[in-house]
């Protein structure tokens, strides 16, 4: 896991709350962090240690989280899309399955922003978090985005984090503008 946000002690801490540290694999050595700065953060030298660490290890599965932390670190803001689209084919030439996360500029509303520039072309799959206010009561929607190549379930459903585990519920039904966090 690359984090910009949370070093392995922060991340063993959240976790606890939810009740899913066991699951994480930090403790077993299932799961390494590697937490940048992004105070310091080059992205040239970030993206050559996601490289090396990658190539040396043998890694299947990389979550990076956020990508949204490194384009603050882009000089040149035209840039950011050509150094993801090649993290990513970096990553997918080396058969590596990739989560990435990216924050949505706010909690609720009707702006959907997935990526900077339209970047959704060069990713296989976009799943949306996202909070909604409904009866007066703040609830976790989820829903598939895109899933390139499949007929994909496109309903949004519940999806509740409790007692240690995580569940996605039934859809919201009789409901319109969900994505809005507004329904």
């Amino acid at each position: 896991m690359v984090s910009f946000q949370e070093n392995p002690e922060q991340l063993q801490l959240r976790a606890s709350n939810f009740g899913i540290a066991d699951s994480l694999g930090l403790d077993g050595g299932l799961t390494e962090v590697l937490f940048l700065s992004p105070v310091e953060l080059n992205l040239d030298a970030a993206a050559d240690r996601i490289r090396e660490i990658v190539t040396a290890r043998q890694v299947r599965r990389v979550v990076i989280d956020s990508v949204a932390e490194l384009e603050p670190a882009v000089r040149d803001p035209m840039r950011f899309d050509d150094f993801l689209a090649s993290m990513v084919g970096f990553l997918r030439g080396h058969e590596v399955t990739t989560l990435m996360t990216r924050e949505i500029p706010q909690l609720f509303g009707a702006e959907l922003m997935i990526a900077s520039r339209g970047l959704s072309y060069i990713v296989d799959n976009i799943v949306l978090l996202r909070y909604i206010e409904l009866l007066g009561e703040i609830k976790r929607s989820i829903g598939v985005l895109k899933a390139r190549g499949s007929d994909h379930d496109k309903q949004l459903r519940e999806l509740v984090i409790a007692g240690g585990q995580i569940t996605i519920g039934d859809r919201f039904r009789n409901l319109a503008r969900l994505m809005t966090g507004m329904p």
